[in-house]
């Protein structure tokens, strides 16, 4: 299901972006959007952050007054690249539209093993979303909106969207990282 909403978003997102840039002057997101950069994680003495855009609209037609999160992760060939290759109008787009979006960060091949550095990244932030972090993170700056973790959407370019479609494994891909490991 979450795979299905990813490429709904992501397509809906695309073709907005496009639309609403015909015959308009460029904005400029980040002097309109509030940003905050926290860390999700933590690896020995490594601080693997996110950016976190926050909207300043609630979220229209749901009551709870909570606000679904995107999680957006950047391609680059798991070699390369930030949350700062992330498409700025789609994040606008979102964040106009009440959500909350994630730009996380991973660590990069080939320090590591794709299963023990990006995979495990991106299901960390997810599980960093999901179990309140992000709502202890936004609280510790005395922000209003609250996130809402039973609406969470992921998308991603290029390996972004790989690490995507790794979160919804039903099988912990790290019961087979020996595998991996013992192929070499």
């Amino acid at each position: 299901m979450l795979i299905l909403w990813s490429v709904i978003l992501t397509l809906v997102l695309s073709i907005h972006s496009t639309a609403s840039s015909i015959g308009k002057d460029a904005r400029s997101p980040a002097a309109q959007i509030r940003t905050l950069r926290v860390p999700y994680k933590h690896v020995a003495d490594l601080a693997i952050p996110t950016d976190i855009y926050i909207p300043t609209v609630s979220t229209p037609g749901k009551q709870t007054g909570l606000a679904p999160i995107l999680i957006m992760i950047h391609g680059g060939g798991f070699m390369l690249g930030s949350a700062k290759l992330n498409n700025k109008d789609q994040i606008q787009d979102s964040v106009e539209r009440g959500w909350i979006v994630l730009a996380v960060e991973h660590r990069l091949c080939p320090g590591l093993n794709l299963l023990e550095g990006p995979i495990t990244d991106v299901r960390d932030a997810l599980v960093w979303a999901q179990s309140g972090g992000l709502a202890t993170a936004l609280k510790s700056v005395n922000e209003t909106i609250r996130p809402d973790p039973d609406r969470i959407v992921a998308m991603g370019t290029s390996a972004g969207g790989h690490l995507v479609l790794s979160l919804v494994s039903s099988t912990s891909l790290l019961q087979f990282s020996h595998i991996a490991l013992n192929a070499r």
